[in-house]
C-alpha cells in the first residue's frame, strides 16, 4: 500500500501474489504542517520542566517523612544532652 501526506490510497498490491511484484507510485514530496512543526522543541521542553517541577515537589514533600538513616534506631547520637 502507497499513501500521500493525506492518507490516500495511491496504489496497492496483493501481498499473496505468487511471485515477485514492484509497484511504481509517483508520491508527492510535499510537507504538511504539523502541530511540533509550528511550535518545535518548545512544548516537549516545558513538559519536561514540568515534570521536573513535580518531581522536586514531591520529592521536597516527603523529605519531612524519610528518616535520614533507617538504620539507626530513632535519635541515637542525635540527643544534645543538658550542659553541653
Amino acid at each position: 500500500i502507497a499513501s500521500d501526506q493525506y492518507g490516500r490510497l495511491l496504489g496497492s498490491m496483493r501481498a499473496d501474489g505468487s511471485g515477485d511484484g514492484v509497484m511504481v507510485v509517483a508520491v508527492p514530496s510535499e510537507r504538511v504542517p504539523t502541530p511540533s512543526a509550528r511550535t518545535g522543541e518548545i512544548v516537549p521542553l516545558v513538559a519536561l520542566g514540568f515534570c521536573v517541577l513535580a518531581l522536586v515537589r514531591i520529592m521536597r514533600g516527603r523529605r519531612g517523612l524519610v528518616a535520614p538513616f533507617p538504620y539507626w534506631p530513632a535519635g541515637a547520637g542525635l540527643q544534645k544532652r543538658c550542659g553541653d
